[in-house]
């Protein structure tokens, strides 16, 4: 197991270098994290406010079949954001279940914050309803690692599109004057 997460995240950070779409990225990120983790479900919300991170349009992942709608527990990705600290959690139904959890059949959940020099981004939630699809301390650990190294990658892109638009916009301005 230690060698093949090792090549995962080798491959990663290769990966990330040539990649200058965010999208693309973040779907990189999830492809990778499912190689490494017992998951079947995973979504990357961004934002630099709670708020934001509900709005828009997430990228998202699921192991077939795949026509279920991924529902996120606002309670765990509000406290991962807010305290900047990975979450995991597993016999999510036999611990007084919150009424999301129950109609989502949530058996566990890893949530990593996403953050640049202490200013959070998003974060990344993973989930699986498979009672046998326990995670455990070594996949928060891995996660977290490449979700930390995953960040600045995705803010730096995020960055360059940002502008490129302003600079399309610009352009525009100054052929209409």
């Amino acid at each position: 197991r230690i060698s093949q997460d090792m090549s995962v995240l080798l491959r990663f950070s290769v990966e990330i270098s040539q990649i200058t779409d965010s999208e693309k990225l973040q779907e990189v990120l999830l492809e990778r994290l499912f190689e490494i983790v017992p998951v079947e479900q995973g979504v990357i919300l961004l934002g630099t406010d709670i708020d934001q991170l509900f709005l828009g349009s997430p990228v998202h992942r699921q192991k077939p079949p795949a026509d279920k709608l991924i529902r996120v527990s606002r309670t765990v990705v509000t406290q991962v954001f807010v305290s900047g600290q990975s979450l995991l959690r597993n016999d999510l139904l036999g611990d007084a279940p919150s009424e999301s959890i129950v109609a989502a059949g949530l058996q566990s959940v890893i949530c990593v914050s996403l953050a640049v020099m202490n200013n959070r981004i998003g974060v990344v939630y993973l989930a699986t309803t498979n009672p046998g699809g326990r995670f455990d301390e070594r996949h928060l650990e891995l996660i977290t690692a490449i979700a930390g190294i995953a960040s600045p990658a995705l803010e730096h892109v995020r960055y360059v599109e940002w502008l490129e638009t302003e600079n399309r916009q610009l352009i525009h301005q100054v052929n209409l004057q």
